[in-house]
């Protein structure tokens, strides 16, 4: 299992791109996706409340 950040791709108006809005521990090959607008990369620093920026 590891952890991953939820994040919004989308700003929602209180919250901007980028906002992490869970973590969970998940082991990256049983069916489960993110809610729309949202997306999850593996990553055990970032906590709820944080931003994440994609690399580029």
């Amino acid at each position: 299992m590891e952890r991953y950040i939820v994040y919004r791709i989308i700003a929602d108006g209180t919250q901007p791109a980028g906002y992490i809005v869970n973590a969970v521990l998940w082991d990256g090959e049983s069916a489960w996706t993110p809610p729309n607008g949202m997306a999850i990369i593996q990553n055990n620093t970032l906590n709820i409340g944080d931003t994440y920026t994609p690399a580029s």
